[in-house]
């Protein structure tokens, strides 16, 4: 195989992430993956008759796979410009406006890392850009088209977003060890006053539908927690707004 490559999907814990991945926030390696997170994560499953596969998405994917497979053989390797692919106008300015607008967000912010997961981000934008420009050439039956569109990058930027959304929060994890669901604890956060007292925060997270152990994990915090600092007894303060 001329060109190999491994993909490696798996999964993880949300609790056991601080234990492992406790050495890697200074080496680049966590910011490396990409998290997937489910909102629902902790409620209760039940199985139930309606859980097989739909055949609708099965013979979608099949009718995607194949033409996506031939597009591939197809492909004279050697030739640099036999899959050239280049970004429409409007696709490029949107990916230039979305990195622009992140690398102030990060520099306002001062977040921890936070600079760092953009730079691995903005680059996995643009192979994003691609898989989506791919799919939709197949999906139309263009498997001509060598132009990124901007549908492609459209949804390149929102799966970036989500991606880059995951991340802050994974190494908010590794660093103060509060497994809370992703949704919860940035609409948590966000909720929350400049400065606020404990009765506050149990206030607000009670109407999220937090446990009162939840928002004291949150509040359990050292000097050296990203996000909340800690006044003095029952009296916090967020470090970014």
């Amino acid at each position: 195989m001329k060109h190999p490559f491994v993909s490696v999907i798996g999964t993880i814990q949300p609790g056991i992430i601080p234990q492992v991945f406790a050495s890697d926030l200074e080496n680049g390696f966590l910011s490396r993956m990409l998290f997937v997170y489910d909102p629902d994560d902790g409620e209760a499953i039940k199985w139930n008759d309606d859980e097989d596969l739909p055949s609708m998405a099965m013979e979608r994917w099949l009718a995607f796979i194949g033409p996506a497979m031939d597009m591939g053989d197809s492909y004279n390797f050697n030739q640099k410009d036999s899959a050239c692919y280049e970004f429409e106008q409007d696709a490029k300015s949107l990916l230039v406006s979305w990195q622009n607008l992140m690398e102030e967000e990060s520099a306002e912010s001062n977040g921890p890392y936070h600079i760092a997961l953009l730079r691995k981000i903005e680059t996995y934008i643009i192979r994003f850009s691609l898989i989506f420009q791919l799919m939709e050439d197949v999906d139309t039956g263009h498997t001509d088209n060598r132009r990124i569109k901007y549908s492609a990058a459209t949804k390149a930027v929102r799966l970036a977003a989500y991606f880059m959304d995951n991340l802050v929060y994974t190494y908010d994890l590794v660093q103060t060890g509060k497994s809370v669901p992703i949704d919860k604890y940035m609409t948590f956060y966000d909720a929350l006053p400049s400065e606020f007292t404990s009765q506050q925060a149990l206030a607000i997270g009670h109407v999220m539908r937090l446990s009162r152990a939840t928002i004291y994990r949150c509040l359990d915090v050292n000097s050296n927690d990203p996000y909340i600092e800690k006044l003095r007894h029952g009296l916090y303060r967020k470090k970014y707004q």
